[in-house]
């Protein structure tokens, strides 16, 4: 994934970003590696290739966990406000929100 940003005025080239990935996660068969970037939580095979999209929205999404038996993603959204914790089904793409108290939750393996 690259971006492009182009500056207006008297710049007559466009400068290329790399984006920054951040917060890997690797499943638990090691085929699939989850990762942040830009506030958006993304996928890739671990083995390389195009990475896809897996939580997107105004919110930012931080910390992704693959569940033990790597059928769901566990993730941090401030998409309520607060930093709860959200659960995201691979096969179905459905979202459920699983912590609901004011302040910021945490997730560690």
């Amino acid at each position: 994934m690259k971006s492009t940003l182009l500056f207006a005025g008297t710049v007559d080239h466009a400068l290329e970003l790399t984006p920054c990935l951040t917060q890997p996660a690797l499943s638990p068969d090691g085929g699939e590696i989850a990762f942040v970037a830009n506030g958006d939580i993304w996928a890739v095979s671990s083995g390389g290739g195009d990475a896809h999209l897996l939580v997107s929205g105004e919110a930012d999404e931080s910390r992704p966990l693959y569940s033990p038996d790597g059928k769901r993603l566990a993730f941090i959204s401030d998409r309520s406000g607060d930093g709860d914790i959200q659960v995201l089904d691979l096969a179905s793409g459905k979202l459920e929100r699983i912590t609901w108290d004011d302040g910021f939750d945490n997730l560690s393996a």
